[in-house]
């Protein structure tokens, strides 16, 4: 008799064990999905035409001189 209530009990806490664990994951997947959209919209549209230079190497500054290039003198 004793083991059988001992049994239920430990059912019971397992199945509120689960019952954390998913509304965890159900929490960390509404977070994800709210700072994935708030990130998106911080975002900028960039526009690119037919000539610009897009190469992201030749957007940042370099430390030396002989570095720095223009995208014509590239090109």
């Amino acid at each position: 008799m004793d083991y059988d209530v001992v049994m239920i009990a430990r059912k019971l806490q397992l199945q509120e064990l689960e019952e954390i664990h998913n509304d965890a994951y159900e929490n960390a997947r509404i977070y994800k999905e709210k700072t994935k959209s708030l990130h998106d919209q911080m975002l900028t549209r960039k526009e690119f035409h037919v000539g610009d230079c897009n190469n992201p190497t030749f957007s940042r500054p370099k430390l030396m001189d002989f570095f720095f290039a223009s995208c014509n003198d590239i090109l």
